[in-house]
C-alpha cells in the first residue's frame, strides 16, 4: 500500500480525474504503479495557483535530494486568493516559493505574466533575491506590469541574463519609451520579443541603433494599441528580423541619420500588419508570407493595394491574407480585386484568402469574386493554386467558400469553361475557417 504523501502534489486528485473514479484505493494503487512517471511528468511543466497548492508543491519537490528539481523545467504562477504585495502573503511566498525557486537550477520557462506588482519587495528580501535569481537563469519569459518588469531591470542591471524569449505586457503610461531600454543587457540573448501595449498611442524608443542592436532576433512581435516608432531606428535595433506581426503605426523620423539606406531588411520573410507600415520598413523582396492585420481605416482601402510598385517589393510573396471592409459597391469590390490580382503577376502567388465584410446579396459577392479569380488566372495569374473567400455578415455570421484552381496551359489558354474551380461549401453554426487545399498534390 503506497503512502498517501509520495503522492502528494494532486497527483490523486489528477488520476482520480482521469481513471473517473473515486475509489481512492483503486487509485492510489494505480498512481503507485505510475508513481516514477507521474511525478516526472507532472513535475516538468507546473502551474501553481492558491498558497496551498504552493506549499504542497515545496514538500513534494523538495523531499527526494533534488531528483525532481532536476526535472523541474517550467513554472507558470496563478495567483487564487493571493497577491505579492499583501505583506502576509510575501510571508508564505517566502516560506514555500522563494526556496523552490532558490534551487531550481534547471528552471527555464517562468511566466508571471498575471503576478501584479504594485509596490516593492523590500519587506520579503529572500523572495525578491529568489526573484532576480530566477529572471536572471530562465531562458523564456513573461511579465506584465511596471511593478515586474522593473524587477526584471533590476535582475539585468546586476547580472548577465539568459533569457532568449521575452513576452511583456505594459500597463501604464510611459513604458513604452523606456522598456527598450531597460532590456538592452540582453542584446546578445533575445531572439524572440512580444510587447503588448494596453495604454493608448504610445511611441516606443530604441536606444541607439548603432550600437545597441538585437543581433539574434529574429521574431517580434508589437500586439494591443497601436505603438508609434520610427522605421530606421526598429531596423537598425533589430536587423535580422525574419518574422514581424505589428499593430504598430510608423511615425517620421525626427534624425536625419536614420535616412541612410544601409538600414533595410533583407531577412525579413513573414509579416502580419498594417501594409503601409510595412511599405515604410523598406523590405527587399523576400516576404513570403504577408497578413493584413484587424480590420481598421488605416491602410485597407481596397483599391490602395493595386498598385504594382506594392508588390514589385514582393517578388517572392507565396500566401496573402486580407481583410476588404465594406466596400461601397459591388462595382469597386470587382475593379479593386481584378487590380489587385492584375499587380499580383509579379509574385510567385500560390494562396490566397480574403475576408470581405460587406452588405450586398450574398450571390452578387460570390459570382463577383469568382469571375475575378477566374479572369486573373487567364490573364497569367497562373501561380495561383488555391482561394478562400469568407464573407461576413452580421445577421448570419461568416460562410466559406473554397476554389481550387488548376490554372489552363497550352491550347486550353482562354477557354474559361477549362479552368478547375471545384466549388465546397460549409457552415457550422456563425461558419469555420476552411483550409487550404492544393488539386495537385
Amino acid at each position: 500500500m503506497p503512502r498517501l504523501l509520495d503522492l502528494n502534489y494532486d497527483i490523486l486528485a489528477t488520476m482520480m480525474e482521469y481513471l473517473e473514479t473515486d475509489d481512492l484505493l483503486s487509485t492510489s494503487l494505480t498512481v503507485s504503479s505510475l508513481r516514477e512517471l507521474s511525478q516526472d511528468r507532472l513535475v516538468c511543466s507546473v502551474k501553481l495557483g492558491t498558497l496551498d497548492s504552493i506549499a504542497s508543491f515545496n514538500k513534494f519537490i523538495l523531499a527526494d535530494s533534488g531528483r525532481r528539481l532536476r526535472l523541474f523545467k517550467s513554472l507558470e504562477l496563478l495567483p487564487e486568493g493571493w497577491s505579492i504585495d499583501s505583506e502576509l502573503d510575501q510571508r508564505s511566498l517566502e516560506m514555500f516559493l522563494a526556496p523552490v525557486l532558490e534551487s531550481a537550477d534547471n528552471l527555464s520557462r517562468l511566466d508571471l505574466a498575471l503576478v501584479d506588482l504594485q509596490g516593492t519587495l523590500d519587506a520579503s528580501p529572500r523572495l525578491r533575491d529568489a526573484l532576480l535569481l530566477t529572471l536572471r537563469r530562465v531562458a523564456q519569459l513573461r511579465l506584465s506590469g511596471k511593478g515586474m518588469i522593473s524587477l526584471f531591470g533590476d535582475a539585468l542591471a546586476n547580472g548577465s541574463a539568459c533569457v532568449r524569449h521575452l513576452a511583456v505586457r505594459l500597463e501604464s503610461v510611459g513604458q513604452a519609451g523606456s522598456v527598450l531600454f531597460l532590456l538592452a543587457p540582453t542584446r546578445a540573448t533575445l531572439e524572440y520579443l512580444w510587447i503588448y501595449d494596453t495604454t493608448p498611442r504610445q511611441r516606443l524608443l530604441f536606444p541607439d541603433p548603432v550600437h545597441v542592436r538585437w543581433l539574434r532576433m529574429h521574431t517580434l512581435m508589437l500586439s494591443g494599441n497601436p505603438l508609434l516608432f520610427d522605421a530606421r531606428h526598429m531596423q537598425g535595433a533589430f536587423p535580422n528580423i525574419q518574422e514581424l506581426s505589428m499593430t504598430g503605426i510608423v511615425a517620421p523620423s525626427p534624425d536625419p541619420r536614420w535616412k541612410d539606406p544601409g538600414f533595410e531588411w533583407g531577412s525579413l520573410h513573414t509579416y502580419s500588419g498594417h501594409l503601409k507600415t510595412l511599405l515604410s520598413l523598406r523590405i527587399r523582396g523576400q516576404v513570403r508570407y504577408l497578413e493584413s492585420a484587424s480590420p481598421t481605416s488605416l491602410d485597407h482601402e481596397f483599391a490602395y493595394l493595386g498598385e504594382p510598385w506594392i508588390w514589385e517589393a514582393a517578388t517572392e510573396l507565396r500566401t496573402l491574407i486580407l481583410w476588404v471592409i465594406r466596400p461601397a459597391h459591388i462595382d469597386q469590390l470587382r475593379d479593386s480585386l481584378s487590380r489587385l490580382c492584375a499587380a499580383l503577376k509579379v509574385t510567385k502567388l500560390s494562396c490566397l484568402r480574403l475576408a470581405v465584410t460587406c452588405a450586398q446579396p450574398e450571390n452578387e459577392v460570390w459570382q463577383c469574386l469568382a469571375t475575378c479569380i477566374r479572369s486573373s488566372v487567364l490573364g497569367g495569374l497562373s501561380s495561383l493554386r488555391t482561394v478562400e473567400i469568407r464573407i461576413g455578415f452580421r445577421d448570419t455570421g461568416r460562410k466559406g467558400r473554397v476554389y481550387r484552381i488548376r490554372p489552363p496551359t497550352g491550347a486550353t489558354v482562354g477557354r474559361t469553361n477549362d479552368i478547375d474551380m471545384c466549388r465546397r461549401d460549409k457552415n457550422k453554426g456563425g461558419g469555420e475557417c476552411l483550409r487550404y487545399c492544393n488539386p495537385q498534390q
